[in-house]
């Protein structure tokens, strides 16, 4: 919880609190690994790139498995400026000969992500050592536990290979382990044995799933490192530096692929993203209407089209995409904040205050509240509107308050640097 939480913090750039959090995990657990790359991200935010990329350093030698499965969760925390001021240092002013399969391994995803293939340990089935000898389960699970709470997520599933994992609890904590070192073949199969006996456990199929997808996407890589020059390689590119924000690069990938593959909705879907994240509607529209001939029911591309209408005001032709969009994700909250826009726009007002309601989880900034207020006030439930109100009030109060302690330590932190 903590290290989660450390990460959503330094996301939003509150790196004091991200800081307070990654060293509460580490008081509870001194070797976790999770709060120690989250501290080696912190001092990269800082610019302190030599105490980042040593503790990134340290990562690697307790468990190369999984400094390999968390290294792009690591670039994504980072700012792009950081990226960016990173990039430059791993090419001058760091020692060569420092730590090189960590530098050569930032190096590739930040500049050439595409390169990274690991399939090794993604792919490789559960080990046994039929030299040493088993302990018992009881033993086993313990010394699982303490090894996956320390971080040591290799020698967790090493140890329980060793046993039997024919119970639920031993299953999922193989699970847990070989996904965070990187066999997710491991991980797959650990919990379908869970999911085989159990079909309603919620953790098994989390793990199960969340290893597919990591072995779909190794295998996939995989191929277009097989044969770069495919619409699909083109697509994989795209999304990558699309992710990355090097939008040159997506839009170029993107663009080949769509010669190559006309007939595919992936490209413009790309494209479209592209635009629709920059703020670009209207060339969004153009290559959302080219997925939406080739694939009406695409849930992204409705989203995206929906959200363009209410940007635009656009109110009645928004309803049918959003309409669509939700009935493939019923819980995509900012879909339900848009559709509530548009029944609000159009005077369909209890419709309006089913839909902000779903989306008041993701209100930051009070704006949904205040929405829910005016609709309240219009169908004559005056305390209704006044608690929400309140509350927008007061997360705009807490947003503010969030904003000036972030000026207050940027200044600080540029006092020090003078």
């Amino acid at each position: 919880m903590h290290t989660a939480l450390g990460f959503v913090y330094l996301r939003q750039r509150e790196t004091l609190r991200a800081k307070e959090e990654f060293v509460a995990a580490l008081r509870l657990h001194r070797e976790n690994l999770e709060a120690k790359l989250g501290l080696a991200a912190l001092s990269m935010e800082q610019e302190d790139f030599a105490t980042g990329l040593q503790a990134l350093c340290a990562i690697y030698d307790a468990d190369k498995g999984y400094f390999k499965t968390r290294l792009s969760f690591f670039i994504s925390s980072l700012s792009d400026q950081t990226q960016s001021k990173l990039v430059d240092r791993l090419q001058t002013s760091l020692p060569a000969e420092t730590c090189l399969p960590v530098t050569d391994s930032l190096r590739k995803e930040l500049t050439s992500p595409e390169s990274i293939v690991e399939l090794g340990e993604a792919f490789a089935p559960l080990a046994l050592d039929s030299v040493r000898p088993a302990p018992a389960d009881g033993s086993a699970m313990a010394a699982a536990r303490a090894l996956c709470l320390r971080g040591r997520y290799a020698r967790c599933v090493e140890t329980l290979q060793q046993v039997t994992t024919s119970t639920t609890p031993m299953a999922l904590q193989l699970a847990n382990c070989a996904s965070f070192s990187g066999q997710f073949l491991v991980a797959f199969e650990a919990a379908k044995t869970v999911v085989s006996r159990e079909p309603q456990n919620p953790a098994a199929y989390y793990w199960q799933a969340e290893a597919a997808k990591r072995l779909a996407q190794a295998a996939f890589q995989q191929a277009v490192s097989l044969n770069p020059n495919s619409w699909q390689g083109h697509v994989l590119l795209g999304d990558i530096y699309r992710q990355r924000k090097n939008w040159p690069l997506a839009t170029s990938h993107y663009q080949t692929a769509a010669q190559l593959k006309p007939t595919s909705p992936a490209s413009f879907l790309g494209l479209a993203t592209i635009h629709w994240q920059n703020g670009q509607n209207d060339q969004a529209e153009v290559e959302l209407r080219k997925v939406l001939e080739l694939d009406a029911d695409n849930a992204q591309a409705n989203f995206e089209l929906g959200d363009i209408c209410v940007r635009q005001h656009r109110f009645e032709e928004a309803i049918p995409y959003l309409k669509k969009n939700l009935a493939r994700h019923p819980d995509l909250l900012v879909a339900h904040a848009d559709l509530g826009k548009a029944y609000s726009a159009l005077g369909q007002v209890e419709e309006a205050t089913a839909e902000i309601i779903r989306a008041l989880p993701m209100d930051r900034y009070g704006d949904l509240h205040y929405q829910l207020h005016i609709l309240y006030k219009r169908q004559g439930q005056s305390q209704l509107a006044k608690q929400a109100l309140a509350e927008s009030e007061r997360l705009r109060a807490r947003e503010l308050q969030t904003h000036r302690r972030r000026i207050e330590r940027a200044e600080k932190a540029a006092g020090r640097k003078q």
